[in-house]
Parts: structure tokens; sequence; C-alpha cells
């Protein structure tokens, strides 16, 4: 991401960073609602969406906790879910402070 935020200038890693925390604040209030009422497939689905974007970002230890849920979503065993769901939380704010420090370095 560096290497081609370089060829392309401007603000580029900037914007891609804070489009991915927009999207991903609202799919984390998604996957809080999808988890109140158990909506396995739901909880799947979004955690696969967090995996996928987070892990394009270098946040690889938020992706395998969205890749655990996610297949704990699948087979429908959603009992920690809301522990799961606060773990996630954690990684992802870690991840948003990494990439603060890298914008502002």
């Amino acid at each position: 991401l560096r290497a081609l935020a370089q060829e392309v200038g401007g603000n580029f890693l900037a914007e891609l960073v804070a489009q991915f925390v927009r999207c991903t604040d609202s799919l984390f209030d998604e996957l809080s609602e999808a988890l109140g009422v158990g909506d396995a497939p739901a909880v799947a689905r979004i955690a696969h969406r967090i995996k996928g974007s987070c892990g394009d970002l270098g946040g690889q230890r938020l992706a395998a906790a969205c890749g655990r849920l996610e297949m704990k979503a699948i087979a429908g065993t959603l009992l920690d879910g809301r522990r799961e769901l606060g773990d996630l939380r954690l990684d992802y704010e870690d991840l948003c402070r990494v990439w603060e420090q890298e914008l502002t370095a």
C-alpha cells in the first residue's frame, strides 16, 4: 500500500484508511445487531466483510479473529458472540491506532 500510495500521490493512503474506518464502524453496528438477534448467517457475512477489508490493510490479527467468528457463525455457535465482538473491537482499535501513527509519521 505504501508503494502504491507513493505512485498515486496525494492523500491516497489516508483516504483509504478513512474509508475503511467509516465502513467498518457501520459494520460493527450491524454485527452487534445481528448478534443481538442471533442471526448467524448475518454474523458470518459481516465478519467475512470485515475480515477481507482489514486483511488488505495489514490487520492480520483482526482478520484472524473475524475468521474465527465467521466459522462459529457458520456452525451456528454464537454463545460467546458478545465477548468475541468486544475482542474484535479491541483489535480494530489497535489497528486504527497503528494507522493513525503511520499516517502522522
